[in-house]
């Protein structure tokens, strides 16, 4: 006999298909519809917690559906079919202050893309965002606003998943009523990488060359931070309330990520010997790496603390977002390389931000280890180096959902007023 589901009115819905009770098949899914997906059901001795039951119920023929989020360890978690229905099913226990994303792939079989090399890993994963379709019956969505993909496919929104207790972002949303600072995008050409990069660069209210000098502010994944994270809004937001003093930033978009932001000395050279001179030669910004910030989220995050130990006469400041820190060389037998250089190296005057989500607790490329213990230790080596750090975990995933929540706190941690 098949096991009932886990969620109490899934299991009273399954009994009820088991006897032939047809119509409360269609008595359920109407329940749905007007309430709402996904479904929420306590856990009488977990309060903290809550049963969270995602579900879909099928058009056509259909062999797998899968959930692709944070909420598993893979990724990808395979949904159960309801005996003899259309309807499928995942039920997590989860925490009730958690915030994520998920999609739901139909009529795909998982794919163990952490076995592959990270390039084709990616790959893999970008070849099916095509046939991602979020949650018809969850009202929250989270466009990631992302361009198409290299061969033009969209890249569909998500689903949002914000349980009762979810911190607020009070910070996230542009406000009307206050002042905004400016953004313009120009092209830099990179003799270093023999290749052009577009960079946004923002200006906060009332920019002067007359003021103090302004701090500067290096973010990679530039496209990403300005359009689905939207910092230049919540810089504005922070400025308007004092939080943080004012910052000139300059948002990078490079031509290919991994192959800049995987410890690339290169791409180091690039940032700290044309762009920073580029900056400072058109704005009125400081000069010392006290007042300079570099910051970036997974690899982005990877390569801001790569930025500061190999160029600490530029760089003071780190403001990382899950960064990728269980990356190794090909060809390296170990894990955590850049963890082992912070042990080996001399220690400069850097101070860091470091968050990372709780759900981020699976295995990375290679059999590595997860993002969760990666940045924590991390944490401890610089901690016993002498560094000074804020760390933050957050309960959700790999999400940009939570890094536009959580990178006030790094702003206020690294630029408080």
């Amino acid at each position: 006999m098949q096991r009932l589901p886990e969620s109490p009115q899934l299991a009273a819905l399954a009994q009820q298909v088991a006897a032939g009770d047809r119509a409360a098949l269609d008595a359920f899914w109407r329940r749905v519809e007007e309430s709402g997906t996904p479904l929420v059901e306590p856990i009488p001795d977990d309060p903290a917690s809550a049963l969270v039951t995602l579900l879909y119920r099928s058009s056509g023929p259909c062999e797998h559906v899968l959930v692709l989020s944070s909420l598993g360890e893979s990724g990808q978690d395979e949904m159960a079919r309801l005996p003899g229905t259309d309807s499928w099913y995942r039920t997590y226990r989860l925490r009730r202050d958690l915030r994520t994303v998920y999609n739901f792939l139909p009529n795909h079989a998982p794919v163990d893309w952490l076995q592959l090399p990270l390039e084709e890993g990616q790959a893999a994963m970008n070849a099916r965002t095509a046939f991602m379709v979020p949650d018809a019956l969850n009202p929250g969505v989270f466009d990631f606003r992302f361009p198409p993909l290299p061969d033009g496919t969209a890249r569909p929104p998500a689903s949002l998943l914000e349980l009762a207790d979810a911190p607020p972002q009070p910070w996230i949303a542009a406000r009307p009523d206050i002042p905004r600072g400016e953004v313009t995008s120009q092209r830099l050409d990179s003799a270093v990488m023999g290749n052009a990069h577009i960079v946004w660069t923002y200006t906060p209210p009332g920019y002067s060359a007359e003021a103090e000098p302004y701090g500067l502010m290096v973010v990679f994944d530039g496209y990403a931070y300005t359009r689905t994270i939207d910092m230049p809004a919540i810089l504005d937001n922070l400025l308007s309330e004092s939080r943080i003093r004012p910052l000139v930033v300059a948002f990078v978009q490079g031509q290919d990520r991994l192959a800049e932001l995987l410890c690339n000395p290169a791409y180091a050279r690039f940032i700290a010997e044309e762009l920073v001179p580029w900056m400072r030669g058109r704005f009125h910004v400081a000069s010392s790496p006290e007042r300079t910030i570099v910051a970036g989220m997974s690899a982005g995050g990877l390569a801001a603390s790569f930025m500061t130990l190999s160029r600490p006469d530029v760089f003071g400041n780190v403001l990382s977002q899950s960064g990728s820190y269980w990356w190794r060389p090909e060809g390296d037998p170990e894990h955590e390389w850049l963890t082992r250089q912070y042990v080996d190296c001399p220690r400069h005057p850097v101070k860091f931000y470091l968050d990372v989500g709780l759900l981020e607790r699976g295995p990375t490329f290679g059999a590595g280890p997860s993002m969760v213990t990666v940045n924590r230790h991390l944490r401890d080596v610089l901690r016993a180096r002498g560094y000074s750090v804020s760390y933050h975990e957050f309960s959700g995933g790999h999400d940009f959902v939570c890094w536009r929540g959580t990178l006030a706190r790094g702003l206020m941690a690294l630029a408080g007023a």
